[in-house]
């Protein structure tokens, strides 16, 4: 069976939660070992708050972001994974359209 530990001073700030979902995405028996969509409804993903989140790179929180929304339900993780990592941060200033409709580029 395969050994993990979670050395001080790298893994302090790292809460149970994260360490408990690594531990059980990098079990050796393939069988036994998380599936992408388990790890999906881990407690640790389903509930990141904006505290955690801001730890976060960007592509993290876009991607729990997104996971969120219903739509989604249907998506390979790794997809969404994939499209979030392409996705751009930008600040927007309060009272500014994020989304808007028919704005420019390209065709369609």
């Amino acid at each position: 069976e395969g050994e993990r530990t979670f050395p001080s001073p790298y893994w302090d700030e790292v809460s149970d939660g994260a360490k408990d979902i690594i531990s059980k995405m990098l079990v050796v028996d393939p069988s036994k070992r998380f599936s992408a969509q388990q790890c999906l409804e881990h407690a640790w993903i389903k509930n990141a708050g904006d505290a955690s989140a801001k730890k976060m790179h960007s592509s993290h929180r876009a991607f729990l972001l997104i996971r969120k929304l219903s739509i989604f339900d249907n998506i390979d993780p790794a997809c969404l994974q994939e499209v979030t990592q392409a996705l751009k941060s930008v600040k927007v200033e309060a009272g500014m359209a994020v989304i808007t409709a028919g704005g420019g580029g390209g065709g369609g």
